[in-house]
């Protein structure tokens, strides 16, 4: 009897261990998804950016309509990464009123 007790509690902690490197190792790959995530963004709006000045210096845009360019690519490059749908939002950005 002491050793079906004991099996069991052995039993018991191999699966709590089990169960505790699985929590483990979602909750990593949950970050690592994010810092991708991020990663990708950041990439996307440096390369807006810079896109957008190689416009500005060949005076193919104005200068006043560049914060209104940036903010309108913006968000929808916002809603393209997260898959998300566009909201309908006013005066060109990201918050809905």
């Amino acid at each position: 009897m002491t050793y079906i007790v004991f099996f069991a509690l052995l039993l018991l902690i191999t699966l709590l261990a089990s169960y505790l490197i699985v929590e483990n190792n979602r909750k990593k790959a949950i970050e690592a998804k994010k810092k991708l995530f991020n990663a990708r963004v950041s990439q996307v709006n440096t390369r807006l950016k810079l896109k957008l000045n190689e416009l500005l210096d060949a005076k193919l845009i104005r200068p006043k309509y560049l914060p209104r360019i940036q903010a309108i690519v913006s968000n929808f490059l916002w809603c393209k990464l997260t898959r998300m749908k566009p909201k309908p939002v006013r005066k060109y950005c990201r918050f809905t009123y």
